[in-house]
C-alpha cells in the first residue's frame, strides 16, 4: 500500500511560487489595490504611549525628596568657619592682633606650631616678626623667633610665602629655612686702604749770592766738558707692591676673584718683606668674597700658621669661623671663634659672639 504524501512547508512554498500569477486586466489590478488599501484605513490602529507625563512626574517626585533631604541636613547647621589653632612649644610670646578674615598673628620669641585651614581666597592668615612677614591660606608650619627676629621656619604641610629682607621665599612641605647669618667678611673687613705715592718734596729755595768773579784758568788743549744736572729718581717699588695695589683697586671696584690672584702674587713675591703679612690676609678674604670657598679657607689657614703673631689674626680667626660653621664643622669653628673673642677690635669680638651663639642655637636643634 502506497503511504499518503504529506508535503512539508518548504515543499509547498516552492510550490506556490512555481504558479504562474493570474493574468489581470489594468482596470481589475487598480480595483485591487484600491480595497486592499481602504481595509487597511479602516482597520483601528493601537494607541502609542508617551513617556514624557512618566519622566515629568518621577522629575519632580526626586527634587522633591532631594529638597526635603537637604532641608533636614542643613537644618540648624553653621556655616564653615576658618580655623587657625596656635601652639607654644616653649616660653614663647606671641600676640593675636586681628580676627578673620584676614588674621594676623606677631610672635616676639619662641617657638609657635601653627595650623590653618581657610575656606575661601578672601581668608588669609599672616604672621608677623619685627623683620619678616609669613602669609599662609592652608598650611601647618613652626616659627621659631629670637629677640623679635625670625629665627627659623619648618614646613609641616601645605605652602608658605615668607618675605624676608625685601625678597619673598616660598617653602613648600618638608622645607627648613634659617636666615642667613652675616659673616665676619660684612661684620668685621673693609677693603683696604689704597696705597698712595708720596710726591717728592722739593726742596726750598736757597738765598742767591753774588757769584765770585770765575778764576782763570791755565789754557788747555781739551775744553771743559759741561756737567747736567742729575735728577732725583722715584724708587722702584718692593716686591709685590703692584700686585697689592692692584688688588686693592679691584676689591674696591667688586672685582673679588681678580683682586684674589692680584693679592695671591703679591703675598708670593713679598714673603721676605712687611707687605707680605697684608697681601696673605687679603688671599683669604678676597677669595671669601668671591665665593672661593676652599680657597678662602687655605690661605687664612696658611695666614694664621705663617703669621700667628700678626694684628689680623684674630680677624682671620672668625673669617675662617664663619667658613667652618657653614661647612658644618662646628667644632673647628668653636675652636676659631674663641680665639677671635680675645680680639682687640670690637667688630671682630662682635663677629665671634654671633658665631658662638649660632653654634649653640645648631646644636640644639
Amino acid at each position: 500500500m502506497t503511504a499518503k504524501w504529506q508535503p512539508s512547508d518548504d515543499e509547498l512554498d516552492g510550490l506556490a511560487r512555481a504558479i504562474a500569477p493570474p493574468e489581470l486586466a489594468t482596470d481589475q489590478a487598480e480595483h485591487l489595490r484600491t480595497s486592499i488599501l481602504a481595509s487597511a484605513a479602516n482597520a483601528r490602529q493601537l494607541p502609542r504611549s508617551s513617556r514624557t507625563p512618566i519622566i515629568v512626574a518621577v522629575g519632580a517626585v526626586v527634587a522633591a525628596a532631594a529638597a526635603v533631604l537637604v532641608w533636614f541636613n542643613t537644618r540648624g547647621a553653621e556655616p564653615p568657619k576658618p580655623r587657625a589653632d596656635v601652639v607654644a612649644l616653649d616660653s614663647a610670646s606671641f600676640e593675636h592682633e586681628q580676627p578673620w578674615p584676614s588674621y594676623l598673628l606677631r610672635v616676639d620669641s619662641g617657638r609657635v606650631q601653627i595650623d590653618v585651614a581657610t575656606v575661601d581666597s578672601t581668608q588669609q592668615f599672616t604672621t608677623t616678626t619685627s623683620d619678616s612677614r609669613i602669609d599662609v591660606r592652608a598650611s601647618k608650619f613652626t616659627v621659631g623667633v629670637e629677640q623679635k627676629r625670625i629665627a627659623s621656619i619648618d614646613v609641616q604641610e601645605g605652602r608658605v610665602e615668607l618675605t624676608y629682607s625685601g625678597r619673598t621665599i616660598i617653602l613648600a612641605a618638608g622645607q627648613t629655612w634659617h636666615p642667613p647669618v652675616r659673616t665676619a667678611e660684612t661684620d668685621v673687613i673693609e677693603p683696604p686702604a689704597p696705597v698712595v705715592d708720596k710726591a717728592p718734596v722739593e726742596p726750598a729755595p736757597t738765598p742767591t749770592k753774588k757769584p765770585a768773579p770765575p778764576k782763570r784758568q791755565p789754557a788747555t788743549d781739551q775744553p771743559s766738558t759741561p756737567t747736567k744736572p742729575t735728577d732725583a729718581q722715584p724708587l722702584a717699588p718692593k716686591p709685590g707692591e703692584l700686585d697689592f695695589r692692584a688688588g686693592v683697586a679691584l676689591l674696591r671696584g667688586g672685582d673679588a676673584v681678580a683682586a684674589t690672584k692680584a693679592f695671591a702674587s703679591a703675598c708670593t713675591a713679598a714673603r721676605k718683606d712687611a707687605l707680605a703679612e697684608d697681601a696673605c690676609f687679603w688671599v683669604g678674604a678676597a677669595a671669601k668674597r668671591a665665593g672661593q670657598t676652599s680657597a678662602a679657607r687655605e690661605a687664612l689657614t696658611r695666614f694664621l700658621q705663617g703669621f700667628a703673631s700678626s694684628a689680623r689674626a684674630g680677624e682671620a680667626s672668625a673669617l675662617l669661623g664663619w667658613l667652618l660653621y657653614d661647612a658644618n664643622e662646628l667644632d673647628a669653628a668653636e675652636t676659631r671663634f674663641n680665639k677671635a673673642a680675645a680680639d682687640r677690635v670690637p667688630k671682630v669680638r662682635t663677629s665671634a659672639e654671633r658665631g658662638l651663639e649660632a653654634i649653640k642655637r645648631r646644636r640644639a636643634k
